[in-house]
């Protein structure tokens, strides 16, 4: 019965692609023009996900080493002012890099959370976009709905207000509210300008409606949601069973195989979603 159990966990585990958060790290970056934030040394082929608040102006690059992005994957106006908050990434970073830096139009009061993924495609990868300025007085928010185009992905997500200080933040089902050094509760803030930022995220294992919501204290929500595709295929090392009873090693992107779910279909090599018997059927190619 043990043994049963371990193997419909690890048939479960197998649905989700082998995406991980690395890390986080949070900043009350001041009023800059560029907020650097140190992290610990990133691992090749990551994705830099950064969440940033700013009193004004707007974000204008995401750089990681060699690695850059002036494309913000979704920024969005609070509280009717020009005050924005933004999220922006950037894809297959090299190894060892150990700063970040989000460039602003202008020196703004800002504060911001990147966090490091691994997994994730390393171009592209970017799925779907939303965020959503409530008005006041409200215990709940959202950023709005995606609706996702591939199985696995992962989301992050975050919430803001106008505040300056640490809050009750409480995210829905499913989501993890992001930790790491200058992150508390999940939140970073800048007093000065009043600038309170709370960010989570999620493992994805199926398409569907997902948004970024929660509850916390009587106040003013602007809430924002991406999603990032894992990587898919792949070049696989290890035989698996095909359709027609023979033992063979996938390409990855062609052939029918016996698959962890208990059907035949194209294996994929990042994820291992086939049995690999000389791996003992479930360790990770």
């Amino acid at each position: 019965m043990r043994q049963l159990l371990f193997t419909l966990c690890l048939l479960l585990l197998s649905q989700v692609g082998w995406s991980a958060n690395l890390q986080a790290v949070g900043s009350d970056c001041g009023h800059v023009a560029t907020c650097t934030i140190t992290i610990a040394a990133t691992t090749a082929g990551s994705t830099i996900v950064a969440e940033v608040a700013i009193g004004g102006g707007t974000v204008s690059s995401l750089v990681v080493g060699a690695a850059t992005s002036s494309v913000v994957d979704k920024t969005i106006t609070y509280g009717g002012g020009t005050g924005q908050v933004a999220i922006i990434s950037v894809h297959n970073v090299a190894a060892g890099v150990t700063s970040v830096a989000i460039n602003f139009s202008a020196t703004e009061w800002s504060c911001a959370i990147v966090a490091e993924e691994s997994g994730l495609a390393t171009s592209a990868n970017l799925d779907q976009v939303n965020a959503t300025a409530q008005g006041g007085g409200l215990t709940t928010w959202t950023s709005g709905n995606v609706t996702t185009t591939q199985a696995s992905e992962v989301a992050y997500g975050f919430s803001f207000v106008p505040n300056g200080a640490s809050l009750a933040f409480v995210p829905a089902a499913g989501w993890v509210a992001l930790s790491g050094t200058g992150i508390s509760s999940g939140q970073v803030f800048d007093a000065t300008d009043g600038l309170t930022l709370f960010g989570i995220r999620q493992a994805l294992s199926s398409t569907g409606t997902y948004a970024a919501s929660g509850t916390g204290p009587n106040d003013q929500y602007t809430s924002g949601i991406a999603t990032y595709k894992t990587a898919t295929g792949g070049s696989c090392t290890h035989a698996g069973y095909t359709s027609a009873g023979a033992t063979a090693t996938p390409n990855g992107t062609t052939g029918s195989y016996w698959l962890k779910n208990g059907s035949f279909g194209t294996p994929d090599c990042s994820t291992v979603n086939y049995w690999a018997p000389a791996l003992g059927n479930f360790t990770v190619n």
